[in-house]
């Protein structure tokens, strides 16, 4: 990874694909027999930049109080990505207080 472009795309085994974004968070979405997801939904992650763990995504959505969201529309992983790609690089910092 170069250190002007931090973005990066990555095929996963499961069935999906991960995007690390220039803020250093990286985005899961996955679809699959092992996924919450079927024909038309995906299942999505949000990776730490910091730290190599799944994140809370209950601020992406507040119903949510997990790291995973399932059964999410085209769309709806569309904002997910969008909401990922501009987190700003101290949000787990900020968090953890």
């Amino acid at each position: 990874m170069n250190e002007n472009n931090l973005s990066m795309f990555r095929l996963t085994d499961g069935g999906g694909f991960h995007m690390t974004f220039a803020n250093g968070f990286t985005a899961s979405v996955q679809f699959g027999p092992y996924c919450y997801c079927d024909e038309h939904t995906a299942e999505v992650a949000c990776i730490s930049n910091k730290r190599d763990h799944l994140i809370d995504l209950s601020d992406f959505k507040k119903d949510e109080k997990d790291t995973v969201i399932g059964y999410l529309t085209t769309n709806e992983v569309l904002d997910f990505m969008n909401w990922v790609a501009s987190l700003p690089p101290d949000y787990v910092d900020k968090r953890m207080q």
